[in-house]
Order: C-alpha cells, then structure tokens, then sequence
C-alpha cells in the first residue's frame, strides 16, 4: 500500500464511516489536534525516563486520542472509552491530595518535564475548544469527548504541579 492516495490533493478527506468533507471542516480540525496532543503525549512521555507506570499511562492516553479521532471523525458513531474519565478522576484525586494547596497561578517552567506537562495541557485544551466547534450539531454527539479532554487537562495539570516539586 502506498502512503499517497492523491484523494485529499483537492482539499477533501474521507471521514472514518464513510463520506468526504473539506480539510478545514471542524470535526477534522479537531482530529487534527487530536494528533498533535498524541505526539505531545508522546514527547511527555520520553521524559518519564525511568517510571514505566508513567509511560504506561502516557501509552494508553495516546491510544485513547486515536478512539477519540475514530469517535469525532463519524460523529458518535463508534464506541467511546466513557470509563477513562472516572480512571482519570481517581487518579487526579490521589496526586492531588498529595501536592501542597495551590495558593498562585503556576508559571510553567520549574524544570523540562514539568514544562513539558504544561505544554500538553495546553494542547489538549485546544483539542478540547476544537472538539465544542465540532459539536454544534443538534446531537452533541461529542459531549463526551469534551468531557475526557476536559479531565485529561486537568490531570496533565496535577501531573505539572507534583513534577515541579
């Protein structure tokens, strides 16, 4: 199989359940940052150097952004992880209870890693931005993949601040 198909030369892509649509329609924009927050996750995830839990984690969330991509690009239509923000919760719960109260506004840059945390986060939060244009249609079929991005910022967040002590 080649990796060109010359289909998308004219500015069109094929969505996942069948159909095409122009490159800048919102669903896809969406994916398309779907794809960079992997790769930042990715990235994240090579600076956990010696915490295969980390990376384990890291592992399963970029997984996760491809069933997201599968789920925006035909519009509910495929099965979403639902289970993975209450996993989130408990997880943000555990770090948190662990880390000092947060008193300021936290200025990323105490060391790589935690940067590199704040950086995915802020990634993610444009997935999610992307995710609420998409969603305007008359199902809110995203609602919940608003939802898990909105839990995996802030678990990127807790991640930040316990990487900066």
């Amino acid at each position: 199989m080649k990796i060109y198909t010359k289909r998308g030369d004219n500015g069109q892509t094929d969505l996942y359940k069948g159909g095409r649509v122009t490159k800048d329609d919102p669903g896809i924009e969406a994916c398309g940052w779907l794809d960079s927050l992997s790769a930042e996750l990715g990235l994240t995830k090579v600076l956990f150097r010696n915490d295969e839990a980390m990376k384990h984690l890291l592992t399963d969330l970029q997984k996760d952004m491809i069933e997201i991509g599968a789920f925006v690009s035909s519009m509910g239509k495929t099965p979403f992880p639902a289970q993975r923000v209450e996993e989130m919760e408990v997880l943000i719960d555990k770090i948190d209870a662990k880390l000092p109260h947060l008193k300021d506004f936290v200025i990323p840059g105490a060391n790589l890693l935690e940067a590199q945390l704040h950086r995915t986060r802020t990634v993610c939060r444009t997935a999610e931005r992307r995710l609420v244009q998409a969603n305007r249609g008359p199902d809110n079929a995203l609602n919940q993949a608003i939802i898990y991005l909105n839990r995996l910022s802030d678990l990127l967040f807790v991640l930040a601040r316990k990487e900066s002590l």
